[in-house]
């Protein structure tokens, strides 16, 4: 990921590492085969433009050599800010393609096809996903995060997953009641056990 370096005014404007912010390819210029040093591997090479679209350096436009993912105009990508206030160095190179917009259409796709072959059914575990994942992000890593015990903060939200996942899915009936007893107790013994 090779770079274009800037004055000294503008790496002091934020404090040294690293930052990711969205960019759009202008255009690209002086496309190559390249031997990397060191090696008898060649890579392909090119002078990208872009403009930043998010992020604090919104607007900006930008030049950098890239030498990993070959970029086209129009493409959509992370932009790796690297800053560096001692060597006076401040660049940036490609990180990552966007692909939000391709998971978005994936995401859709994946809906259907869970209506289409799951039904209700489907549509009732898709939900307890859905439970599980805020129940994980919502109190789990931040119950952890605060200082709780992590085992026991494990085996409540555990238990929680458990009793939303099985009754959304199955319903309440006594077979999934049962179902739900038998899971929780399981948790705790290997919690404890643990």
């Amino acid at each position: 990921f090779a770079c274009s370096v800037a004055s000294a005014q503008t790496a002091t404007l934020q404090p040294d590492g690293q930052y990711f912010e969205k960019a759009k390819v202008v255009t690209v210029s002086d496309s190559r085969i390249e031997t990397v040093p060191g090696t008898n591997i060649e890579s392909k090479s090119q002078n990208v433009t872009a403009v930043i679209v998010s992020g604090t350096n919104k607007g900006k436009v930008i030049d950098f050599k890239n030498d990993y993912t070959q970029l086209n105009p129009g493409d959509t990508f992370y932009a790796r800010h690297t800053i560096d206030t001692y060597s006076d160095i401040d660049f940036w190179s490609l990180s990552d393609m966007y692909r939000m917009d391709k998971l978005v259409i994936l995401f859709i796709i994946f809906i259907i096809v869970l209506l289409l072959f799951g039904g209700i059914q489907g549509l009732r575990g898709l939900l307890s996903l859905v439970g599980s994942v805020l129940l994980i992000f919502y109190l789990l890593i931040p119950s952890i995060y605060s200082g709780y015990p992590v085992l026991l903060v494990s085996i409540v939200v555990s238990s929680f997953i458990i009793i939303i996942g099985s009754y959304i899915t199955h319903g309440f009936n006594r077979t999934t009641s049962s179902a739900v007893i038998g899971m929780i107790i399981t948790v705790c013994v290997t919690g404890i056990i643990a």
